[in-house]
C-alpha cells in the first residue's frame, strides 16, 4: 500500500501529461480547421518577439532550419509537462462530488482567456484574435473539456490515481 502511495504523483503526472498532449493535438487539428494559430505557434511567436533581436538571429544563424521545429518542440514539451502537474496537483486538491471536474475544466478555461491569451497577445477573452472573442474562447473551452474528459478516462482506467490505496477491511 505505501509503494502505491509512493506511486500515484507519478501515475497522475504521466496521466495528465497524456491527457495535454491529447488536447495539445487537438488544438493543432482545431487550429487548422480554423485556420488561426495554434496556442504552440502563438507561444512561438510572442517568445521570438520578447527575446532581444541578437539571441534571435544568433539562434536562427546557428540551428538554421531547425530553430523553429526546435522551439516548437520546446514548447510542446512545456505544454505536456504543464499539464501532467496541472493533474499532480488536481489529484492532490480532489473531493469527491461530481462538481470538481467540472470547477476544474472552468478553472483551466478561465486560466486560458483571462492569463494566456491577453499574455499572448490575444487580449482578454481573446478578442484581439483574428476569429474573435467567441471562436477564442469557444476554442479553448474545447482544449480545456478535452484534457479533462482525457484526464477522466485515465481516473476511472486507473482509479488508484484518484482514490488512493484503500484500507484494509475490518475482520
Amino acid at each position: 500500500m505505501k509503494q502505491d502511495r509512493k506511486h500515484r504523483p507519478l501515475r497522475a503526472f504521466v496521466a495528465g501529461a497524456a491527457a495535454s498532449l491529447g488536447a495539445g493535438l487537438l488544438s493543432l487539428a482545431l487550429g487548422t480547421l480554423l485556420g488561426g494559430p495554434s496556442p504552440a505557434q502563438l507561444i512561438q511567436e510572442r517568445v521570438t518577439l520578447l527575446l532581444p533581436l541578437s539571441i534571435t538571429s544568433g539562434t536562427i544563424g546557428f540551428l538554421q532550419q531547425a530553430a523553429k521545429p526546435l522551439v516548437l518542440a520546446l514548447i510542446a514539451a512545456g505544454w505536456v509537462a504543464g499539464g501532467g502537474a496541472v493533474s499532480v496537483i488536481a489529484v492532490r486538491l480532489h473531493r469527491p462530488g461530481r462538481a470538481y471536474p467540472v470547477l476544474l475544466g472552468l478553472g483551466l478555461w478561465l486560466a486560458a482567456v483571462v492569463l494566456l491569451l491577453p499574455a499572448l497577445g490575444q487580449g482578454l477573452f481573446g478578442a484581439s484574435a483574428p476569429a474573435g472573442a467567441m471562436m477564442s474562447s469557444l476554442f479553448w473551452l474545447l482544449i480545456s473539456a478535452s484534457y479533462l474528459l482525457a484526464l477522466e478516462a485515465a481516473a476511472a482506467w486507473a482509479p488508484s490515481l484518484i482514490a488512493g490505496p484503500q484500507a484494509p477491511p475490518d475482520r
